[in-house]
């Protein structure tokens, strides 16, 4: 395959599928080149190298292409056959004798649930939604009881949405340009798999950055990213008069005021 600089073959028996709940998995058994293994292993973390290359499982098609839903998500790697070739040879490295074989195998596991290849971000992303509740007071002012005598004090109220929950994988490092995006709204409408967010909508959250240990002992990072929404906009406020949302506007100079400048999401 054009994406693989190494050659490899498929093991007698392999590969095996299966459908649990909804879920898609598979495993394959790859034998290549012992010193090859762990360019093999850093190629199936790749886009078009982690896919599954057997159409039994879900696809993305647009003819004449098609693309499998499900990813390589682990591996182990096997020597083959389970013989050293010899007692082992001096590593000019540690100093020390390591093992050498023939060949090794690598057992490719799959899934369809988890990290999926995103084009238009270029990384392997998680998308879900949340519950999100926001707690705010409604002002006693023009407000009264049945009664006719005005209210007491503030009234607590709560509206309830969900939060956009997205991770991007295997990042070759944390997360910079981004981070000045912090308390901004999108002057943009943001696509997902999940769906179009409307302008002004979606809240930039600081993000959780993770550093993780990926294949081959490269470092990479992970970082998670936590959008409230705001069905009528994130600057517009509740005005109890009308109840409704409302943009508020600066008396100085009639603009509109935005608590939460606006900012192109990416």
């Amino acid at each position: 395959m054009a994406h693989f600089s190494v050659d490899f073959g498929e093991m007698h028996g392999y590969p095996k599928s299966r459908w649990v709940r909804g879920e898609f998995r598979a495993t394959r058994r790859l034998i290549c080149d012992w010193g090859d293994r762990v360019t093999l292993l850093n190629e199936l973390n790749t886009n078009l190298g982690s896919r599954y290359p057997y159409r039994e499982g879900p696809i993305y098609e647009v003819a004449p292409l098609w693309y499998s839903m499900a990813f390589a998500y682990a591996v182990e790697i096997d020597p083959f056959p389970a013989k050293e070739t010899e007692d082992g040879t001096l590593s000019t490295e540690t100093g020390q004798s390591t093992a050498q074989y023939d060949q090794a195998v690598l057992t490719v596991h799959y899934s369809s649930s988890g990290p999926n290849w995103s084009t238009n971000r270029g990384t392997f992303i998680t998308e879900r939604l949340e519950p999100y509740t926001k707690y705010e007071m409604v002002a006693k002012t023009n407000l009264k009881w049945t009664d006719d005598k005005p209210l007491e004090r503030d009234l607590p109220w709560s509206w309830h949405s969900w939060e956009y929950v997205l991770t991007f994988h295997r990042l070759t490092g944390p997360p910079s340009g981004s981070l000045a995006l912090i308390g901004t709204t999108n002057n943009n409408v943001v696509g997902s798999l999940i769906g179009n967010f409307a302008i002004g909508t979606l809240l930039y959250k600081p993000p959780t950055i993770l550093r993780t240990a990926e294949w081959g002992g490269i470092e990479k990072w992970q970082a998670t990213y936590r959008f409230p929404i705001h069905p009528y906009g994130w600057n517009k406020h509740w005005r109890p008069n009308t109840a409704d949302f409302e943009n508020v506007y600066k008396t100085s100079d009639g603009l509109q005021y935005l608590q939460y400048p606006l900012a192109a999401f990416p």
